[in-house]
Formats: structure tokens, sequence, C-alpha cells
């Protein structure tokens, strides 16, 4: 699968690209370091950040570009694929609602298209994790959103009027603010994961103090707060890292800080979440979202059972898509909440099945790592928890094109593939004890 296609002393030899330096004697082109480009390349452009190109909604080529990859893949040898759609049933059922919900949609083409997508977009993250070492994931999203970094920084020089938006907030190379912070979310926990795997620590230190600081310029609160929340849980992992005696001290020390913590917001009548609020520069209404939800919640009681059909909603002239348009004063095209898109796409199936799939993902990464405990482990954790987060707050799951969604399958897929591993390996060896 990796095997040399060209030698000429310009690049490093297969993984060389994502670990140590090599002496230039050793370089060379290889069907491994083709790959880890490639991949960086799609991360880069799928993410909507080659907007400079001049080409509206270029991340669509990207994603073209990768479906037909795809499927010669397919065509070649569907076997991988096929067995790891099986060992992933969950996550095609996601593919399989949306593509089915044509039978009801309000716009049936528009359903069938697009949850065709989303197969292909599964598709896309199952090569991905079948290409790329579970251990090497991190290392090319982390070089991919190192790209993103750098050409945002070097866009505010370059073009200062078209880097920032209307109300000054920085976005870069990005079409949104909370795109470019979603983006610096990613980038510092992945560089603080892999700055604790002692993985070129200057780089990685240096990367997550700069993505720290265009994040804040983004002036996203949404971005924020889930960047403080996602790294959160580092704390326990120090602790769960420790052993158990160090845990369990760890966690009464936290038990009664948040008793106390507690008792003073309470007799001192704090209002938490109003502070918080105003301290990433947010009101009541979390910049109209809560709107955007009433009108949501609207839709899911007028079609509980089988919904509108996927992305039928906002492609509909029966729906409330452009009163809510006209309420909002945006072009939106989707409820800013990804519990609730679901609910008003297939009704009370849309939820479940999205929970389940956050669920399985929890349950694999956390037991990778509590098996393995360590920092490249931790990283599977941390983005669960980030993609989470950001699921009450936008639209990163259960999307036909997004780069949430293939980092998710991978996230899930690659986990379930080391679990699996981990129990051949220990058959093999009973069976070689029992001999």
């Amino acid at each position: 699968m990796r095997g040399s296609v060209a030698s000429y002393p310009i690049f490093p030899a297969p993984g060389a690209v994502l670990g140590r330096p090599l002496p230039l004697s050793t370089l060379r082109i290889t069907k491994g370091t083709i790959t880890d480009l490639a991949w960086i390349l799609f991360i880069i452009g799928a993410g909507s950040a080659a907007r400079p190109l001049g080409v509206q909604n270029v991340e669509r080529y990207f994603w073209l570009a990768a479906d037909l990859i795809v499927v010669l893949f397919l065509l070649h040898d569907y076997r991988p694929l096929l067995t790891m759609s099986l060992k992933n049933k969950l996550l095609m059922t996601w593919p399989a609602i949306a593509t089915l919900s044509a039978l009801w949609s309000y716009n049936p083409g528009i359903s069938l298209y697009q949850g065709l997508q989303l197969f292909m977009t599964t598709m896309v993250g199952f090569l991905f994790c079948s290409q790329i070492d579970r251990k090497r994931i991190p290392r090319i999203l982390f070089l991919g959103l190192l790209v993103c970094l750098l050409s945002s920084v070097a866009f505010k020089f370059v073009n200062p009027r078209e880097a920032y938006d209307g109300n000054g907030a920085f976005q870069g190379v990005f079409t949104h603010k909370n795109v470019l912070g979603s983006m610096m979310t990613l980038l510092i926990f992945t560089s603080t994961c892999l700055f604790f795997a002692h993985w070129r620590p200057l780089l990685t230190l240096t990367a997550a103090a700069a993505a720290a600081i265009v994040l804040v310029m983004t002036k996203s609160g949404t971005a924020l707060i889930m960047a403080v929340l996602t790294l959160m849980p580092i704390m326990l992992a120090f602790l769960v890292r420790r052993g158990p005696r160090t845990l369990s001290a760890g966690v009464g020390a936290i038990i009664v800080i948040s008793v106390l913590a507690c008792t003073v917001i309470v007799f001192a009548q704090i209002d938490v979440f109003g502070l918080a609020l105003a301290s990433v520069g947010k009101d009541a209404t979390l910049t109209g979202r809560t709107i955007l939800w009433g009108f949501g919640a609207d839709a899911f009681l007028e079609h509980p059972w089988l919904g509108f059909g996927y992305k039928g909603y906002w492609e509909s002239t029966q729906s409330t898509v452009f009163y809510l348009r006209y309420v909002i004063g945006q072009d939106l095209w989707f409820f800013h909440n990804n519990f609730i898109e679901m609910a008003v796409a297939f009704g009370f199936m849309g939820p479940v099945l999205l929970i389940a799939g956050i669920l399985q993902g929890y349950g694999r990464t956390l037991r990778v790592f509590l098996r393995d405990h360590d920092y490249i482990s931790l990283w599977y954790v941390l983005f669960m928890v980030c993609v989470t987060i950001d699921s009450f707050v936008e639209y990163p799951l259960f999307l036909n094109h997004g780069l949430y969604q293939f980092l998710f399958v991978a996230v899930v897929a690659s986990s379930g593939a080391a679990l699996s591993d981990r129990k051949r390996t220990r058959r093999h060896q009973g069976g070689r004890n029992d001999v």
C-alpha cells in the first residue's frame, strides 16, 4: 500500500513528513508521502480555506475530487470500504435515512442528492482512516490546520479588507469568523495533545499559542467557549495517567471546589450564565439563536414523526423558512443546533440517531484512552467533546459535505478498529498460550 513510486531527493520517505527529519541523502518521493500531502490539501480545501483563490464555494471542488477518488477505490476493490461500513453500521444509518427521506421530503430531489453526498462523505472518512495510521491522523490534521492559520495571518496583510467582516471580526481566509474560530479550536487542542505526546514540541506549542491569538481576534464567543470547555478534560486525563489514588484525590478535590462554588453562586445570587455570555460578547438570545430554535421547535411539532426530509425544510416553499429569514434578517440554511436540525429533518428519529452516534463515539474513544493512557488517544476524546459542544450551537454533524462530519467518521471508525485489533491480539495470544 505504501511502496515507492519514484525516487528523487525532494520529499521524505513514508511517514517522514510527520516524523523526525531525515538526512537529505535519504529523502525521496513515495506513495506514502503523496498520500499524506493529498490529505493535508483536502483538509485545507474542504474546510473552506481556499477563499483567496477567488472561486465561489471552492470547497465543493475538493469534495468532488474526494468523492471521485472514493468511486475509483470502490471500482478497484470495494471490499475494504465495505468491511469498514459493516463494522460501523450506526454511522451508515445516517446517510441511509437522509437518502430514504426523499420518499417523504418536501423537496425529494434535494434530499436524495444531498443524502448521497452524505454517503460519499462517510466513505471519504472511512478511506482516510484506512490509509492513515491512527497515531498520525492528528498530525495530518495539525499540518492542514497550520496552513490555514498561516494563510489567514498572511491574508490579513495582503488583503486586510477581505480578512475582516463588516463588524471588524477577523475571518482570515474563511467565509465567516465562526468557521475560522472553529478551525482554531481544532488546532489548539490538536497542538496541545501533540505537544504532550512530545511530537515537535516547539512547533506545536507555538502553533497553539498563535491559534489562541487568532481565536481571540475572531471575536467568536461560540468558538472561545468551545475551546475552553474542550481543553478542560485534559486535567482529568492527567489524573487518570497518574493512577487510581491520584484520580480519586483529584476528583474529590474537584467535587469539593464545585460544591463550594455552587454555594457561593446560590447565596450571592450570581448570574453565572449571564456573566459567561457577557464575557464573550453574547446576549441572552445567543445572537438570535434562541429565536431560530423556536422556529425549529415549531417545525418539529408540525411533523414530529417523519419531519420535512433531509434539507427539506430549507428547500421548500411550504415551510416557514422565508418568514424565518425575514425575522432573523439573514439568509440562513440551518438552525444552529444539530439536534433541532435533525428533529426537523427526520422527526423524532433524527435526534435519536444523532445521539446514538455521539454516544458510540464517546464509548469507543474513552475505551481506547483508558486502555492506552496516551495523549494521541486523548485527542480522540477531546474531538468528541469539541464536536458535542459545537452540536448545540452549530451544525457540524449529519452534514452532507462537512469537515467535522468527515473527521467524526474517521474518529469513530478508527477507534472501533483499534478496539477490534486489541481483541484479535488477545485471542491470538490466548491461542498461543493454549498451544
